[in-house]
């Protein structure tokens, strides 16, 4: 995880990318985050364009260079957050097995060649929260385990793949892990 998340940052620095969010400083303790922080948000569709992967998370930091190495070179907006969809969970589907995408907006006209593929983002409900801490912490866990608790403590289901949105830099940590913040979303319906 240390290594992937060493890749992830030389990823976002190499691109070039303008994340606005601000990092938790090094060694700051991350924010808790309670079911309270957990909130619905609307979400129009919109356009991505999307490196399709398979197999490990151990490839995220090498895919998300590919990803805005790709998205720059055929001319999309490099401004954009980033972001990663998941389509299954690493605790029920064998490594290999993993189906994910890496993402960032652009327009639904965009013209977008292979590697890349657009994809349009259709799920008009999230349950979100941020997390700002270590990626691949227990913190970040516990975090990930309040949004999906919250959602049928609620009266929601989940309908779609979670989405990771980073909205900072990630910056190192000094003990070879990596801090940042990102927003959990998970697309969710109410249940009937």
């Amino acid at each position: 995880m240390r290594k992937t998340s060493f890749l992830v940052a030389l990823a976002f620095a190499a691109s070039g990318v303008a994340i606005s969010q601000p990092h938790a400083a090094i060694g700051e303790k991350p924010k808790t985050h309670a079911l309270e922080s957990v909130r619905l948000v609307p979400v129009e569709p919109f356009a991505y364009a999307a490196l399709e992967m398979k197999g490990s998370y151990d490839q995220h930091g090498n895919a998300f260079m590919d990803l805005m190495q790709n998205a720059g070179a055929q001319g999309l907006s490099m401004a954009a957050t980033p972001f990663g969809l998941y389509y299954n969970s690493p605790d029920q589907t064998p490594a290999d097995s993993l189906v994910w995408d890496l993402g960032i907006p652009c327009p639904d006209t965009a013209t977008v060649t292979v590697p890349l593929v657009l994809k349009k983002y259709t799920y008009p409900l999230t349950a979100a929260l941020f997390f700002e801490g270590v990626f691949g912490s227990p913190d970040q866990n516990a975090a990930t385990a309040a949004l999906f608790a919250w959602i049928p403590a609620n009266g929601y289901r989940p309908a779609g793949p979670m989405m990771e949105r980073f909205v900072s830099m990630p910056m190192p940590t000094g003990d070879g892990g990596f801090t940042g913040r990102v927003e959990m979303v998970i697309p969710v319906e109410k249940i009937r």
